[in-house]
């Protein structure tokens, strides 16, 4: 159970000026029969929040019966930030701690956060770049009864004197604004904005808030609620973020060929000097002292080059998270797949980038997965034992974005996703 806070003071540099927060509360219940001791919360937001657990350590919690009658109240502060477009919307809690016969366990936890931890309403903005119609088989309702929260903590003048018009704009922390747009005449609802990276976010929760709408009405003999794409679905986004990424991944690792280079130069010159300096009668120095600060110059520029291009491919790591979210909900969409499907898919085409120095990329994982997945899982034949290929290193996008492709095209053809048994 939670309650939040409307607004947000925050600092144009990033920060949060002292600065408001949604308050929740995690209840922590042990069901076993003897006492624990020391048991840890860890609290995981995406960016660009922040959280803070009081207490992160519980001293003892009793077992038995009494111990699930009284749970242990931990208070949680999440704070928004402005550094970024959210790429994430899930709270991640966990509880560790060890049995009496000293065996470690985890308790985990995953929670849908809140909208307004990542923007708040603004007047209405019509004009933007990038466009999303989806249609509906439901009259529209008004949007103030779908999204009542953001309304009721809006004290905005301009949104209470329009709260009858059916558009709303929200204007992320970060600064990018996404609009959504209802159509008078019929259940076409418009999602658009001038960045494309803004766009998933309140897709879902469009989705999302519609589905329970409808299902609040509990009206048996209605029809299901069926959102459908009315635009072709567009893999390009998808396939610019992806090349950007890569082309900052194959940048950095450069970088560090160069870095590894001087470094070997930097220490050959250093032995050179030392050979000379041991010398009875040394030799000049024949410019070995200007090559060692040349090669030392050329180190700390190349390490200064390291952290800015590596901030780069996070940042592009980001968008490449944020087109993949937006196009399995298009997918999604496209040709009604299940939630299910959906988070099946997720495990081929994953959504979350990390990066290893030295180890294979996600686009090298994602091509291997989505290889593996045409054959085992979207094929029109089943085969009995499909093996998988291993993860090679990739010179290129071409082969993962056609496999992209192919995954739209196949489900296009009527081919239907198997799930494992």
């Amino acid at each position: 159970a939670g309650e939040g806070e409307g607004e947000y003071d925050l600092d144009e540099d990033g920060g949060q000026g002292r600065r408001k927060a949604v308050v929740g509360r995690i209840f922590l219940s042990y069901s076993g029969v003897s006492d624990i001791e020391d048991v840890a919360v860890a609290v995981q937001v995406p960016e660009p929040l922040q959280a803070e657990a009081s207490p992160s350590h519980v001293a003892k919690m009793r077992g038995g019966s009494s111990g699930g009658r009284t749970p242990t109240v931990v208070e949680l502060k999440i704070y928004p930030g402005v550094a970024c477009l959210p790429c994430d919307r899930t709270l991640s809690v966990s509880a560790y701690y060890k049995t009496a016969s000293g065996e470690p366990r985890i308790a985990h936890c995953e929670v849908q956060l809140p909208l307004c931890l990542f923007g708040g309403l603004v007047p209405p903005v019509k004009s933007a770049a990038h466009k999303i119609t989806l249609d509906t088989n439901k009259d529209a309702p008004q949007l103030v009864n779908v999204f009542e929260d953001l309304f009721a903590s809006s004290r905005d003048a301009y949104l209470d004197a329009n709260s009858g018009v059916n558009v709303m704009s929200l204007k992320y922390f970060s600064g990018e604004v996404v609009t959504t747009i209802v159509s008078k005449n019929a259940g076409r609802y418009r999602v658009q904005s001038d960045s494309e990276g803004a766009l998933w976010l309140m897709m879902e929760e469009l989705k999302e808030r519609l589905t329970a709408y409808y299902a609040a009405a509990d009206d048996e003999d209605a029809e299901p609620l069926q959102i459908t794409l009315s635009d072709h679905l567009s893999v390009e986004g998808l396939h610019r973020s992806i090349d950007a990424h890569f082309e900052s991944i194959e940048a950095v690792n450069a970088l560090h060929q160069d870095l590894e280079l001087h470094g070997r130069r930097f220490r050959a010159v250093q032995k050179r000097l030392l050979v000379r300096f041991k010398d009875r009668k040394p030799e000049p120095l024949s410019h070995l002292e200007a090559l060692l600060d040349d090669t030392y110059d050329k180190i700390i520029d190349c390490c200064v080059r390291i952290d800015e291009s590596t901030q780069e491919m996070l940042s592009r790591a980001r968008e490449v998270v944020r087109s993949c979210h937006l196009f399995l909900s298009l997918l999604q969409c496209q040709f009604n797949l299940s939630d299910k499907q959906i988070a099946f898919l997720k495990k081929f085409l994953n959504p979350q980038v990390e990066h290893s120095q030295g180890g294979h990329t996600w686009e090298e994982y994602t091509e291997s997965s989505l290889t593996y997945l045409l054959k085992a899982h979207l094929s029109k034949s089943q085969k009995d034992t499909i093996s998988f290929g291993g993860v090679s290193k990739m010179t290129g996008t071409g082969k993962l974005k056609k496999l992209i492709s192919t995954v739209v095209d196949r489900f296009s053809r009527g081919i239907a996703l198997r799930l494992p048994s």
